[in-house]
């Protein structure tokens, strides 16, 4: 675990918080190298309502963007990319299948120029922002038969 991100890690709600710097892959838009940070939450959550769910993980997301505001790393990149993941039961598997809650791309630059970020951060800026909360829905109905 990277120690920039140790005081989010409560084990409660998030689990682990990792990070990497990495290439552009093949086609990608951005022009350089991209720290990848990834975000697990607790199976726990996994009942949470969808919408709670991702303004959680939005939440999450504008707090490691400001611990990234500090990251020396991010002097290299042309982006960082956040992940916030969840892990959902299966039934009849022995471990929770795991599903992008939240992912947002986020140019270096507006990480650095925004580090005092406000709620509304996320949608002011130019962001690229996904999810998979629909295929969290069907997993978990099926969970439970």
């Amino acid at each position: 675990m990277d120690q920039i991100f140790a005081h989010l890690v409560d084990h409660k709600r998030i689990i682990q918080i990792d990070s990497d710097t990495l290439p552009p892959f093949p086609n990608s838009p951005l022009k350089g190298d991209s720290l990848f940070v990834n975000c697990h939450y607790d199976v726990s959550l996994a009942g949470m309502p969808k919408a709670e769910l991702l303004e959680q993980a939005r939440s999450d997301t504008l707090e490691i963007c400001q611990q990234l505001a500090t990251d020396s790393r991010l002097d290299k990149c042309v982006a960082a990319v956040v992940t916030v993941y969840g892990h959902f039961p299966v039934h009849g598997g022995s471990r929770p299948a795991r599903r992008r809650i939240y992912r947002v791309t986020i140019s270096s630059k507006d990480i650095r120029s925004n580090s005092v970020m406000s709620s509304s951060f996320l949608s002011d800026i130019q962001a690229e922002e996904d999810s998979e909360l629909d295929d969290v829905a069907d997993l978990l109905q099926h969970a439970t038969h």
